[in-house]
């Protein structure tokens, strides 16, 4: 690695100037440079960081270049960055981490993903006998021949995707007898570079697979040693965490045990009890699910099963598989554990303040029993403490010194500072509530009606250009109907096409109005004029009944309103408010359609977490804001 240490000793605005005279367009914002300098402090100390970098702060390139100089004076450290969605892997690749280089010097970095991104060449070759996929594997070897690597580089049905990809069950890349085998070569690759990207799926299971052997004689290391973490979007590793550190109990699982069984020792007495015990899951799991229709996804309280039968079916393939040395013996040992393990849990409801439990629909037809980890901080707090972390996110704060997310991301004793965003919003964003709402609450069988009113005023004062951030589908439904009726707007809708499908036709279209969900109040990015009002029609409280905030709410006790209902509305709230201002020149209002932020204690305190903005009382005033 190439020595750079002459950077070290330049202020931010001089380390800037190196990749200004090279033609990139890099603003000089002190509000970087002061993130920049936390990062480096962090570093020195081997400590742990809480840092908020609020829109347009720059970050990554805030946090890349401490780290590579940092890099350069510890040259036998290894870092891994994670993140959340690829997006941001993506700028980091192609963007963020070249220019890093230019001001502090080489570094060696790989990304790595799961398996299943990767063509996996042996179960394509497997697929070439089966008619129904057998051009979709010859389109895969050809692309991997061709030198493409990654499965979504193969222009294939997802469903198809998943068949030809890598499998985390049937496939051990270590063992793997074909030489170019790519998920073995892109690891390969991740373990020996100084830097590697990966997603918080990854991390997190890094941490859960370390947690369930590090008692043993073979500790699993995932992605190999490592000294220094960088948690990017760090406030959505939690949520991953808990669906990494859980699993899904299901009739497919035992069919696949007996297939795997009987490939081995043909079907018998044994490879059919197991048929039988899967079945016997998707029976009763549809039950539990259809029996609470009424309260969707009701939380497994008393122990459901009769475990006689389905332990004696796993254990008749344990004694099978005991006296084989064979490799594919010792897979379908693991593998019939893993499923007797994680059915004895579902079915004594072990361990009920560290998991919760309740039946699902896992498929279009198919039902089975889902656990998560209540608390994953407890078992990233073990791993992480020797570490030296920096995790970072647009929106931690929820007015509490970042005592929220620090529990959850297992850092309690973590410094933490907050960065402010560069942007001027006091000159460049309003926020009203509708003059004309008369009911006060958001829950009211008049809501949604008056709520229609509302967005209809909005949206003809804005000609359209509007983000309309929704809370549940039955709301998006009815604004939907309505935004339908008003002429000159063009609608876009989630459900209707491929999110990203749907959010470059809105920048591209004029008047549009993108109505939706959740998957659009976080990691949308639309500067300039496409948009300029934003719509949320409710404080993004979580439903109560969601499985997991429930059992959370009732181990919480009487604190459940303040340390679990409140902190998730306030992120996400101030992920949906993080949509509107994506740039200096950038201008917007941000309609909220619930009274509670103004008639509410809690509504006033969210609104002080966000950046200050004045208000404004009435439509004519939004047009003649965005106007101007």
């Amino acid at each position: 690695m190439a020595s750079n240490t002459s950077s070290i000793a330049l202020t931010w605005t001089e380390k800037l100037r190196k990749v200004q005279i090279n033609g990139n367009d890099v603003e000089d914002r002190p509000e970087q440079g002061r993130y920049a300098e936390a990062v480096r402090t962090t570093l020195e100390n081997s400590g742990h960081l809480v840092i908020e970098g609020g829109c347009g702060t720059g970050k990554s390139l805030a946090y890349l270049v401490p780290l590579i100089e940092y890099l350069h004076e510890n040259p036998f450290k290894r870092v891994v960055i994670s993140t959340a969605g690829r997006a941001l892997q993506q700028q980091l690749i192609n963007k963020d981490i070249p220019l890093a280089k230019q001001i502090a010097g080489e570094v060696d970095v790989a990304l790595l993903q799961g398996k299943a991104n990767y063509i996996c060449p042996d179960r394509c070759r497997r697929a070439l006998r089966d008619p129904k996929v057998s051009d979709a594997a010859r389109s895969a070897l050809s692309a991997l021949e061709s030198g493409s690597s990654m499965i979504d580089d193969v222009d294939l049905p997802a469903g198809i995707k998943s068949v030809l990809g890598g499998s985390t069950e049937d496939c051990e890349a270590k063992d793997c007898k074909l030489s170019k085998c790519p998920y073995s070569v892109a690891h390969n690759k991740a373990q020996e570079a100084q830097v590697v990207i990966v997603n918080h799926h990854l991390l997190a299971l890094h941490f859960h697979l370390l947690h369930k052997t590090c008692d043993g004689d073979h500790p699993v290391l995932l992605l190999g040693a490592i000294d220094i973490i960088v948690m990017d979007e760090a406030h959505e590793m939690p949520d991953i965490a808990r669906s990494v550190m859980g699993f899904s109990l299901t009739s497919g699982r035992f069919s696949s045990l007996a297939n795997k069984y009987s490939m081995l020792w043909g079907q018998d007495e044994t490879s059919a009890a197991i048929r039988v015990a899967g079945d016997s899951i998707e029976v009763l799991a549809k039950d539990l699910f259809i029996a609470s229709r009424e309260e969707p996804r009701k939380l497994v309280r008393t122990p459901p099963f009769d475990q006689g039968q389905i332990v004696s079916a796993l254990d008749d393939v344990l004694i099978k598989t005991e006296n084989s040395d064979s490799h594919d013996s010792q897979k379908l040992t693991r593998r019939a554990t893993a499923l007797k393990n994680d059915f004895l849990q579902v079915a004594t409801l072990a361990r009920p303040t560290e998991f919760v439990y309740w039946p699902d629909k896992t498929g279009k037809n198919s039902h089975g029993f889902e656990c998560r980890r209540l608390h994953p901080g407890t078992v990233l707090r073990n791993f992480l403490q020797p570490l030296t972390v920096i995790a970072t996110s647009a929106t931690m704060d929820v007015g509490d010194d970042f005592a929220f997310i620090k529990h959850e991301l297992g850092l309690p004793d973590a410094a933490s500072e907050k960065i402010g965003s560069p942007f001027d919003f006091k000159t460049n964003a309003r926020w009203m509530t509708p003059p004309d709402m008369k009911v006060q609450d958001p829950n009211h069988p008049d809501f949604p009606w008056q709520a229609c009113q509302a967005i209809e005023s909005a949206v003809r004062a804005s000609n359209g250009r509007a983000l309309i951030l929704c809370t549940s589908y039955r709301l998006m439904e009815v604004y939907e109907n309505k935004l339908k009726t008003i002429p000159g707007i063009h609608l876009l809708v989630q459900r209707s096409a491929p999110l990203p499908e749907l959010v470059r036709e809105f920048k591209t279209t004029p008047n549009a109005v993108l109505l939706g969900v959740s998957s659009l109040w976080t990691g949308v990015d639309i500067p300039g004029d496409a948009l300029s009002l934003l719509v949320i029609d409710k404080i993004p409280f979580p439903q109560i009944k969601e499985p997991v905030i429930e059992a959370l709410s009732e181990i919480r006790g009487r604190d459940a309103w303040s340390k679990v209902q409140v902190p998730r509305a306030w992120m996400k709230a101030r992920q949906g408010v993080g949509r509107l201002i994506r740039g200096k020149t950038d201008r917007g209002v941000i309609l909220w359609l619930d009274p509670r932020v103004v008639i509410k204690s809690y509504g006033r305190d969210l609104r002080e977490t966000m950046p200050y903005m004045p208000r404004l009382t009435t439509y004519n005033e939004l047009a003649e804001f965005l106007r101007a």
